[in-house]
């Protein structure tokens, strides 16, 4: 069964459903499965935003889970870029956006540790990027 199959096989899955299946991902450490993972928040969003699974706003440990299998997959690039862009398009569109709704802390400072890791220039201009967008979200202080 296909989480989008046709609508008589079709799962309806929770927000704890999605959150397994992504920490399952994560687990993988591998592109194809950090892919897989993206690709199911953005069905995750889909559902929430436009077929009134109003309970399916992606939450903290949801993006989290994203955002990690990212990095056991070393796709620095792709994490930093989708920190900054769920920093600026979600909090620019909804201003019902909570921290609930939001990628954590940690989540932030581990790829920009990851990213200074890296030693690629553009990595760590990422990292110094997110180090911003993550002061004047959280309001607290980088190293």
């Amino acid at each position: 069964v296909e989480l989008d199959g046709d609508r008589s096989s079709r799962i309806h899955l929770d927000e704890t459903g999605f959150f397994t299946i992504l920490r399952i991902l994560a687990s993988a450490g591998n592109v194809e499965m950090a892919t897989r993972a993206r690709e199911i928040l953005a069905y995750m969003s889909h559902l929430h935003a436009h077929e009134n699974r109003k309970e399916l706003q992606p939450t903290t440990r949801c993006l989290d889970a994203c955002i990690r299998a990212l990095l056991n997959a070393q796709q620095l690039g792709e994490a930093a870029q989708l920190l900054q862009s769920l920093s600026q398009n979600g909090l620019a569109t909804d201003n019902s956006y909570s921290v609930d709704h939001f990628p954590s802390k940690a989540s932030f400072r581990n790829v920009s540790r990851a990213c200074r890791q890296s030693r690629r220039a553009e990595l760590i201009q990422a990292a110094k990027d997110l180090d911003g967008t993550a002061a004047s979200i959280f309001q607290y202080e980088t190293r």
